[in-house]
């Protein structure tokens, strides 16, 4: 006798599978970049831990004289500001409260000065963890800052592989006694005369950048110099504004083949339009891997959808949503138990093998 027929089975759907993350390998040759070396030595200690350990497993590491050059000028001269701030408090018997002590001091420093506030932050947070409810005077405090900055110092992580910008319009701030013309030994003309096009283009695409970088409004105010500056007087432009253009500088000072570790999106914005093969590794806090649910919802939508929260850090989360299309520059808000709250954020990229995983960026401050 024949047993009935089963009836097949419904199909059921299945949720995609979840891709492993790429696995990175270390580059080869790692060029250190301003603010990566200032975080490595003064960051956060996740981030220090992060950076360090790229370090470690990296072939070679160097950096440049632009690089060099800028670490004294950004954060060797920042510790010699707060520490004459320190000698004009009164003489070494005066003691206090460590906590009473350092708002004098904060309050010494000029309106500007080197780095600004967030190095301002980083060494009142790592002073008031080393002495907070302590007495010190401040000739105790100044011996602990100068001590302090050369260990920064020391910190430095080199040697120098490249050097195309020595020049002596860096010292004088615009003056050289190469006038006329640069001389034969001046390095910098390299990239601003033989190369001067490409540092021309570069200056152009920083100053359309979108969204805009801190050197872009001087930039775009000073294209038209930039662009009819020949020779000796393009240099003397680059030696009074050392801000603007330091960024293009250590750009093309980079070997080809290296790998540039940076805090600074500057970069990956000129490697993406002039050097495709060289490579940007942006500095960022350690991803918290998830594995469980949330829910997103476009600022301009009514209703939430169902996703899952791939990884995240305080910054920004990767997640995959294959129910809702989402597109770069979109605002959305992520809803998610690993947060406190509902974080407003903005679609920085969609991954193009998998339209549902994209990447969200919070602002510093949510509204």
């Amino acid at each position: 006798m024949n047993s009935p027929t089963k009836p097949p089975k419904k199909p059921t759907a299945k949720r995609p599978a979840a891709r492993r993350p790429r696995q990175h390998r270390p580059p080869s040759k790692l060029f250190m970049e301003t603010s990566a070396q200032i975080l490595r030595v003064a960051g956060s200690p996740m981030l220090q831990s992060g950076i360090n350990d790229l370090v470690y497993s990296s072939g070679q590491v160097g950096t440049s004289a632009a690089v060099e050059r800028e670490f004294e000028n950004v954060y060797i001269r920042f510790m010699d500001s707060v520490a004459s701030a320190t000698r004009m408090l009164a003489g070494p018997s005066r003691s206090q409260l460590f906590e009473e002590l350092w708002p004098e001091v904060e309050d010494l420093l000029p309106m500007f000065y080197p780095g600004g506030h967030k190095l301002l932050q980083r060494l009142t947070a790592w002073m008031f963890l080393k002495f907070g409810g302590q007495l010190v005077t401040p000739t105790f405090l100044l011996g602990v800052l100068e001590g302090h900055k050369e260990d920064l110092r020391a910190g430095f992580l080199g040697p120098v592989v490249a050097d195309k910008s020595s020049c002596g319009v860096w010292a004088t701030r615009g003056s050289c006694d190469c006038a006329p013309e640069p001389g034969e030994h001046c390095r910098l003309k390299e990239i601003c005369v033989t190369k001067r096009r490409q540092f021309v283009i570069s200056a152009r695409r920083l100053a359309d950048a979108r969204p805009r970088r801190d050197e872009s409004k001087w930039l775009d105010a000073n294209f038209d110099r930039l662009d009819k500056a020949r020779g000796m007087a393009l240099l003397e432009i680059l030696g009074k504004h050392p801000g603007p253009v330091g960024d293009i500088v250590i750009f093309w000072e980079v070997p080809d083949g290296w790998t540039i570790l940076t805090r600074d999106k500057t970069f990956r914005i000129l490697q993406e339009a002039l050097r495709a093969r060289l490579k940007v590794y942006i500095v960022r806090l350690p991803r918290e891997n998830s594995g469980g649910r949330c829910r997103i919802r476009p600022e301009a939508a009514a209703g939430w959808e169902e996703a899952d929260l791939l990884n995240y850090t305080p910054r920004g989360a990767r997640i995959r949503a294959p129910t809702v299309t989402l597109q770069v520059d979109e605002s959305v808000i992520l809803a998610s138990p690993k947060f406190s709250e509902e974080r407003r954020g903005n679609v920085i990229y969609v991954d193009k093998a998998d339209r549902s995983v994209v990447g969200i960026k919070f602002p510093y401050r949510q509204p």
